[in-house]
């Protein structure tokens, strides 16, 4: 489970995964936690933690998020990225998600990562 935001990162990393033999490593999990932060798994052993409170900020569509239990509650793997699905069904289409470049190249390794 995981999601996909092309805006708000243009372009991938210029980093190369041998492993995988991708541009860039793909989030396989996400443990939501409390503060509206999120560790967010990649799959070449990284944990980033993400900050959602700026996003939240924004208001919006993004004020859903701005209740703790939604945000637990739909926190997700969604398309290989962090996503939280709106609908329950896991609709790709209709989920708040966030590019993953983003996530590991601008936040902080999580504590013990």
């Amino acid at each position: 489970m995981s999601g996909y935001d092309a805006s708000a990162l243009s372009g991938p990393s210029d980093r190369e995964n041998s492993s995988a033999g991708r541009l860039r490593p793909e989030v396989f999990q996400v443990e939501p936690l409390d503060g509206f932060i999120v560790n967010v798994y990649f799959d070449d052993g990284r944990v980033k933690a993400y900050d959602a409170k700026p996003l939240i900020g924004r208001g919006g569509i993004f004020a859903a998020l701005g209740d703790a239990e939604f945000f637990r509650e739909r926190c997700v793997a969604l398309n290989h990225t962090l996503a939280w699905d709106m609908t329950v069904d896991l609709d790709s289409t209709a989920c708040i998600d966030v590019c993953p470049d983003l996530i590991y190249e601008t936040c902080e390794d999580a504590g013990g990562a």
